[in-house]
């Protein structure tokens, strides 16, 4: 009896750690919930197309356009049983003729107070043959309405086109925000992998703002839950198994604190899905070294670069750690690095070419290869605004300390901006220790492996932003901020194992003299 007495405390002992664990996540989802519910109630109470927070405008109204123009769809469901749609004029009519019409058909107004626009041609000579280009100017030419019936909305526009008013567009959903062209934007400077999932939760759950970031939520809460499986990794073969549990802890708590999470990790936005994918493929990279681990852990960062083109910064990381750190001759290391490269390029081309393949088909392969690759890589290198205009920039240094961080919404109830300004004195202490410690973590893989990762990931971006880019912003911390987490709590694991075996070795001299 006493033995099955202790086997079972043993068990339930083991057990405590992973209830606190589901403890701690629970909180965090009511958090995260809390918190997307809050934005959704200061921005439901404006005008339905003011309620995209930050970059949400582009990335939102792209999945949109998705779905629509690419897929087909004639009608996106909102919240109920009518149907919302946002109708874009060439030369928006005179209210009270769309009140006139409104009234006829039985047809809910939502809004009309788009800024308007004025779009100016362009005609110019490349290739020895002529391109038209559009250059839009001011806000949307455009008015927001709802009917019960969709066949009283196609008889409100054949009397609008009858009256010689030129309808550009009839798009199913929320309100687009109130910007020239943005019925026709399709983000092409990001891979789309992002805005499908986007456009995912569009389809099945609706087109509202709950709806939109709902992916972004699910992304974060695995992103939290992995950090702490993946600090237990790192940890079990320094302090051992059981211990590596409980300290594992302290990844979750204190990104609870993270502000990364708790600000673009909530908004519809691609930063969460660059991390999520991230995240997913460090943990299979610390796992034990198998060739299934090695193919999850490619595949994963390969989608975190078709998420955004900066989740590949973290693709040198195993290249390093492969070429640099086995156990190959210098011959054969210089093989291994051209064949890891080699793959992540292949990989990455073909991924990128099938995720894309309903762009490439709407728009052609060349005006693809054009605007998705040779204008993007333009694009990315190159500051994006005048740095005394436009939100502000920060350099991979600021990230550190939290310095120029970016403000991603008002909250009305404090009268400031809500920033995304993450944990600076855990990030600058978890950076510093792990240079002191680089010469032993270095020697032991797994640690070694999440140095490489986030290392790897900040001086990517440290390189672009010296090549040209300085309009980096504070919210691509959240590729990376679990990892530098991670690093804080390996390197105090590290420190404090060093003092024990010091003061042991002491005690072990001072009763040996005696």
């Amino acid at each position: 009896m006493p033995r099955i007495e202790s086997s079972s405390i043993k068990k339930i002992s083991s057990l405590i750690p992973y209830i606190i664990l589901i403890i701690i996540v629970i909180l965090f989802i009511i958090n995260q919930i809390y918190i997307a519910h809050y934005i959704y109630n200061i921005y439901s109470s404006k005008p339905w197309r003011n309620a995209y927070v930050s970059d949400e405008i582009y990335y939102v109204s792209t999945a949109r356009n998705f779905l629509v123009k690419i897929f087909s769809l004639r009608s996106i469901r909102v919240y109920n049983n009518y149907f919302y749609f946002t109708i874009f004029f060439k030369d928006a009519p005179e209210e009270d003729v769309i009140v006139n019409l409104i009234k006829k058909y039985d047809i809910d107004l939502l809004d009309t107070t788009y800024s308007r626009s004025y779009v100016v041609t362009i005609v110019a000579v490349m290739d020895n043959t002529n391109k038209t280009f559009y250059k839009y100017y001011g806000g949307a030419n455009a008015i927001y309405i709802r009917s019960c019936y969709i066949e009283n909305i196609d008889k409100f526009i054949s009397d609008l086109e009858l009256m010689n008013y030129s309808v550009i567009d009839v798009i199913p959903g929320w309100a687009y925000p109130d910007k020239a062209g943005i019925n026709n934007y399709f983000n092409l400077e990001h891979p789309p992998l992002g805005k499908y999932l986007i456009a995912l939760s569009i389809l099945v759950l609706g087109d509202n703002p709950i709806a939109w970031r709902i992916p972004s939520l699910v992304a974060t809460i695995i992103i939290f839950v992995l950090s702490y499986f993946i600090c237990v990794e790192v940890l079990r073969d320094m302090i051992g198994y059981r211990l590596s549990k409980w300290v594992s802890l302290l990844s979750p708590i204190i990104l609870y604190f993270d502000s990364s999470l708790r600000t673009v990790g909530v908004l519809a936005m691609l930063d969460p899905y660059v991390a999520l994918f991230t995240i997913i493929g460090v943990y299979f990279f610390v796992k034990n070294s198998s060739r299934s681990n090695d193919l999850v852990k490619k595949f994963s960062w390969v989608l975190a670069g078709l998420s955004k083109f900066s989740g590949l910064f973290i693709v040198p990381a195993d290249v390093i750690d492969k070429a640099v750190f086995g156990s190959y001759s210098l011959k054969d290391r210089f093989k291994v690095l051209l064949r890891e490269l080699f793959i992540y390029v292949i990989l990455f081309t073909i991924l990128l070419i099938v995720f894309s393949l309903p762009l490439i088909t709407y728009i052609g392969f060349n005006e693809w290869l054009r605007q998705s690759i040779i204008d993007a890589f333009k694009w990315h290198t190159k500051t994006k605004h005048a740095l005394t205009s436009g939100p502000p920039t920060t350099s991979p240094i600021d990230w550190l300390f939290g310095w120029n961080a970016f403000p991603l919404w008002y909250d009305p109830q404090t009268g400031r901006h809500v920033k995304c300004v993450g944990l600076p004195p855990i990030y600058l202490a978890s950076f510093i220790l792990n240079l002191l410690f680089a010469p032993i973590i270095l020697k032991l893989e797994k640690p070694r492996r999440i140095w490489l990762s986030f290392y790897s990931i900040w001086f990517m971006y440290m390189v672009l932003y010296i090549i040209g880019n300085r309009s980096l912003y504070s919210f691509y911390i959240i590729q990376f901020s679990p990892l530098l987490v991670i690093q804080f709590i390996v390197c105090i694991s590290i420190l404090f194992k060093t003092v024990t075996e010091t003061r042991n070795n002491k005690q072990l001299i001072s009763s040996g003299l005696s």
